[in-house]
């Protein structure tokens, strides 16, 4: 693999990075579709960088004549970005981020047979499912012209649940595991058929004073809002009007405000949640109860690696300490495994709005501090779940001022595989706008 390199320019640092494997996928639905696909993976990824910029190839040819070319186009492929590190000593590093433990498409259907079998017996009427398990073993060889070389061993196993009814009633909940047998079909069945919204859907006006984020709809806001947390300090000055960087409003209030004990002072309206007579849940904790960290190394996060797909070695980060924003050091770059962190356990909340999707997420406005999404969830009250869906809007500010801590227990989903969330508690009240329909 090193021949390659010899087209990185003499003054720049260059990479190279071979992954090999089989990925395993089975879907099921209660329409009676399956299918099952068995995939071997090639796949070969350069990057040079220089003093100004970095600049990536991929190319799913492993053959000597395309891992030179893809050096060359990484070459000149440089842009204005992430800068070249000090050159490592020379040096040859083996991690393990796998299951000793073989298996076989066979197991992995059978996890799906089993799951879609407790969802097939539910008494809910016209139930809609689909399971999908995905399980990969794969290794990766990196070698850069520092003279490093890097070998990691990884599996991965996710047994995922998607639950619909024709009430509008929709809920995702799965699990991760580095070996499919230690994936628990049953456990995922009772927390999806748990969460389904069963009652009539929800037509009355909503101004909840609780709300909770399923894991799903936490997820996909940490993926939002951690480049936000990754920004530096902004520098005085007018909100871009364009581009995808952070305008100085949103990455001020994410340096001061995250999480942090100055929710009250923001949003002095939110009042404290009290115990509800019967509600059978105790009182959030405050929001210095959450930690979020980025942690590439973790044993059991699925996206663990030793380097970034920019090619640089990665880090532990602290993000959110117990309630506080770190502002960045060291490694900037993309987030790798986000794990929502607790300081002693919640019980779910009793009557609230729950989301449990969300779609189309953005950040939007003038400086691109207000979230937009559509929703789907359920207006729990009464101990009955009634669907609810239409669009929500809530700036960062008053979503970060309003969390009170977090429930439940925390899982990589699927289709958000970097991010491990739990359910988020906020109280954002008439802040939050709500258009149902």
């Amino acid at each position: 693999m090193t021949a390659p390199l010899a087209r990185v320019p003499k003054d720049a640092h260059g990479w190279l990075r071979l992954v090999t494997g089989e990925i395993v996928e089975v879907t099921a639905t209660s329409g009676g579709h399956r299918t099952s696909t068995t995939r071997h993976r090639h796949r070969a990824e350069a990057g040079v960088a220089t003093t100004g910029g970095t600049g990536r190839a991929t190319t799913t040819d492993a053959g000597a004549d395309a891992l030179r070319l893809a050096v060359t186009r990484a070459a000149a492929a440089v842009v204005p970005g992430r800068v070249r590190p000090p050159a490592p000593p020379e040096t040859a590093e083996s991690h393990d981020f796998a299951d000793p433990r073989p298996f076989t498409p066979a197991e992995v259907a059978d996890q799906v047979t089993a799951l879609a079998s407790l969802l097939a017996a539910a008494t809910v009427p016209d139930l809609r499912w689909t399971v999908r398990a995905h399980t990969a073993r794969e290794t990766s060889r990196r070698t850069d012209t520092a003279g490093m070389a890097v070998v990691e061993e990884t599996t991965r196993a996710w047994l995922h649940a998607r639950l619909t009814t024709p009430a509008g009633a929709v809920t995702i909940t799965g699990g991760f595991a580095r070996h499919p047998a230690d994936l628990d079909p049953a456990e995922i069945a009772a927390a999806a058929l748990a969460a389904l919204a069963t009652g009539k859907p929800w037509s009355s006006p909503l101004q909840p004073d609780l709300v909770t984020w399923s894991p799903a709809a936490t997820a996909r806001l940490l993926t939002l809002l951690t480049p936000r947390l990754l920004s530096p300090t902004p520098t005085p000055g007018p909100a871009p009007t364009s581009g995808p960087g952070p305008g100085p409003k949103i990455a001020a209030t994410l340096q001061e405000l995250v999480l942090s004990g100055e929710q009250q002072k923001a949003a002095a309206s939110v009042a404290p949640i009290e115990d509800a007579p019967g509600a059978g849940h105790s009182r959030p904790a405050p929001a210095s109860a959450v930690t979020l960290v980025d942690d590439p190394w973790h044993r059991t996060g699925p996206l663990s690696s030793t380097f970034d797909t920019d090619g640089f070695r990665t880090a532990r980060r602290l993000l959110i300490d117990r309630g506080r924003h770190q502002p960045p050091r060291g490694r900037t770059g993309p987030a790798t495994n986000l794990m929502l962190a607790r300081h002693g356990d919640q019980a779910p909340p009793g009557d609230c709005l729950r989301i449990d999707e969300l779609h189309d997420a953005a950040l939007g406005g003038a400086d691109r501090d207000t979230i937009h999404a559509g929703f789907t969830g359920g207006r729990i009250t009464g101990g009955r779940t009634h669907p609810v869906r239409g669009l929500l809007a809530i700036t960062v500010t008053d979503l970060l001022a309003g969390v009170h801590g977090v429930a439940g227990p925390a899982r990589f989903l699927l289709d958000l595989a970097g991010a491990d969330a739990a359910t988020l508690l906020t109280a954002p009240g008439a802040r939050l706008r709500l258009r149902l329909g």
